[in-house]
């Protein structure tokens, strides 16, 4: 069976890796409360909108890309994630990188530089700036509510070697509340594919 190549790329992975983080670590993106929202999530010249599910230590972003729905699951307290696409029946597992941890380490955040309100929440801005140890390096903003729900990031990612990418996350329509638990769990009767394919079905090129 030929599988499709998404057109999403690896800073936009990690970007999503660093939205979910140990509940215990309560990292950058991983909110005091559970909540739903629409998302809109650009990297390099692509946008990608869709809806995003969380509960404090997980995460799960809906999208269609090229018309086929995704589903990406993302939870920190087993620094694993799971790309879904449900037409296919099919997923693929991943671990978090040591880079997504470090990324997202409360260290990174600068003092508060004020507060904007955004989609109707209340904010507040903070400069986020790091390099982790494996070279991969982040520079730009999060506007986080009082519960620690990002509703706005932007900046670069670049990898060890690599240029910089653009990316940027807003959320709208948002709603606090409880979340059900099945949207947080792979689906049974799934075919798992190799860890490999994940690149591929990202639309990552491979490294020469």
């Amino acid at each position: 069976m030929r599988f499709p190549r998404l057109r999403l790329s690896i800073p936009a992975a990690l970007l999503l890796a660093m939205l979910a983080q140990p509940a215990d670590a309560r990292m950058l993106g991983d909110p005091n409360v559970p909540f739903s929202a629409e998302s809109t999530i650009t990297v390099g010249d692509r946008s990608f909108r869709g809806k995003v599910f969380a509960v404090p230590g997980s995460q799960r972003h809906e999208q269609a890309i090229g018309g086929i729905p995704q589903v990406i699951i993302l939870r920190g307290k087993d620094a694993k994630g799971w790309l879904v696409l449900p037409q296919l029946a099919s997923y693929v597992e991943f671990s978090f990188g040591p880079a997504a941890f470090e990324l997202s380490g409360p260290d990174l955040l600068s003092p508060p530089l004020g507060e904007e309100t955004i989609a109707g929440q209340r904010t507040t801005k903070y400069r986020a700036e790091h390099t982790a140890r494996d070279g991969t390096a982040v520079d730009g903003y999060v506007w986080l509510t009082r519960s620690g729900i990002p509703m706005k990031l932007e900046g670069t990612v670049r990898p060890a070697h690599g240029k910089p990418t653009p990316f940027r996350l807003e959320l709208t329509q948002l709603h606090e509340g409880a979340q059900p638990a099945g949207l947080f769990t792979l689906p049974p009767n799934l075919n798992k594919l190799p860890t490999g394919m994940l690149g591929g079905l990202l639309g990552a090129e491979n490294p020469s």
